[in-house]
């Protein structure tokens, strides 16, 4: 079975030095389990998808200056997001997700607000189609005025 693959690019506008254990296991990957845990004992993809929106873990987790990147299957990990503001009150972040098929958008938490903001259909595809991530997030903070 297919699966889409979904980039979600982290932004830190403060916090940054400070949150990297809280969200990473041993090796410094992205771990959804530090997060939100599971059962210890469970292979339920519902549980899964219920609780991260997704059916597995983060996967190839990339640090840089201010950022972490990640890729998850199907979906971006809206609960992880969430929790994030909810654990990390004065933490600052936008968090910008994208895969190859149209689907993108930008999440933005300031002073304990959220904003979410997808555009069209038409502007997904444009900005989907973009290699680079910075390029298409620069472009998607543009059309969003975040």
């Amino acid at each position: 079975m297919y699966k889409t693959i979904k980039t979600n690019v982290i932004y830190f506008k403060s916090g940054y030095d400070t949150i990297g254990e809280s969200i990473s296991n041993g090796n410094g990957d992205v771990d959804f389990q530090e997060i939100i845990p599971s059962p210890l004992v469970t292979n339920n993809l519902d549980w899964f998808r219920d609780n991260w929106n997704t059916p597995n873990n983060a996967f190839h987790t990339v640090w840089g200056e201010g950022y972490v990147q990640f890729d998850t299957f199907e979906c971006a990990p809206y609960p992880i997001f969430n929790k994030l503001l909810l654990d990390f009150i004065n933490l600052e972040f936008v968090c910008y997700y994208t895969d190859h098929i149209s689907n993108c958008g930008i999440i933005d938490c300031t002073n304990g607000i959220v904003s979410h903001w997808q555009p069209s259909k038409a502007l997904s595809g444009a900005v989907s189609n973009l290699v680079d991530f910075r390029l298409s997030y620069k472009f998607l903070k543009h059309l969003s005025a975040f």
